[in-house]
């Protein structure tokens, strides 16, 4: 089988979201928070990525702060925060925190709308610079950086330029997927809370990645249907489209559908 590209994991009817299985050791920890309280954007036309790399270093970058809070569904319309943009000349450093009890090994997934470039301690550990963001609306669910953080409050600036059209970002922190508590209950629980206002819809998470082959898994609590998007590599744009027969109820854990 060649190699298989995945351009769209999923794409469902009656929700939606993407993301990543991770190994036990690099899941997030469970003492790992996300502080929604504790985000804030400076705008400034003038910032390029390496000011979010050397406020990581400093802990602060200079302008007028505009503080938020992180809504649930982790996704902010910068648009809305600003009040107006320039498409694509326009730029914002977000910084927010992630609290950590005793250190550890996070993974944090960011999206933004076009570009994003995501820094802590002096580091790059993320960027889309030049070619931006996948096409679709930006979510963390669609990519997910292991992150070590250290022990406590951990710091991070990321600088972000508008799409044409529109300036969306998306934050979250990935839980283990791995792990899944085997009571339904708390594995419910824990889902909803890391991917909230999703009809109890658990993933799609992709798992099992090989040279040719990958596992796709998701959970949800009413009927829908779904189809797997992807793309061969060489095949350029041209997308396949596989028709996922209609599935009512939940799929277990263990149930993979492979392509």
């Amino acid at each position: 089988m060649r190699k298989i590209l995945f351009q769209l994991f999923l794409l469902v009817l009656a929700a939606a979201g993407a993301g990543c299985a991770v190994k036990p050791e690099e899941a997030a920890p469970p003492e790992a928070v996300l502080d929604r309280e504790s985000f804030y954007a400076v705008f400034d036309r003038k910032f390029t990525p390496e000011e979010a790399r050397r406020a990581s270093v400093t802990g602060d970058i200079a302008g007028r702060r505009i503080p938020f809070r992180l809504p649930e569904s982790n996704t902010l319309d910068l648009k809305e925060l600003c009040g107006k943009f320039t498409p694509v000349k326009d730029a914002a450093v977000i910084s927010f925190t992630v609290t950590s009890k005793d250190g550890g090994v996070c993974r944090l997934g960011l999206a933004a709308d076009n570009w994003h470039t995501c820094c802590l301690d002096g580091k790059v550990l993320v960027t889309t610079e030049p070619g931006g963001e996948a096409p679709g609306t930006p979510t963390y669910l669609k990519r997910g950086t292991d992150v070590r953080l250290k022990k406590g409050k951990n710091r991070f600036f990321v600088h972000t330029r508008p799409g044409r059209t529109s300036w969306v970002f998306s934050c979250g922190l990935l839980p283990d997927l791995d792990n899944w508590p085997q009571d339904p209950a708390d594995r419910l629980t824990l889902f909803e809370n890391a991917f909230p206002r999703q009809d109890a819809m658990l993933g799609p998470f992709v798992t099992h990645v090989s040279a040719d082959r990958a596992a796709v898994c998701f959970e949800y609590s009413r009927n829908i249907a779904a189809s797997l998007h992807y793309r061969e590599s060489g095949a350029g744009t041209e997308e396949k489209i596989l028709a996922l027969p209609p599935v009512y109820g939940r799929i277990p854990r263990k149930k993979l559908f492979s392509p």
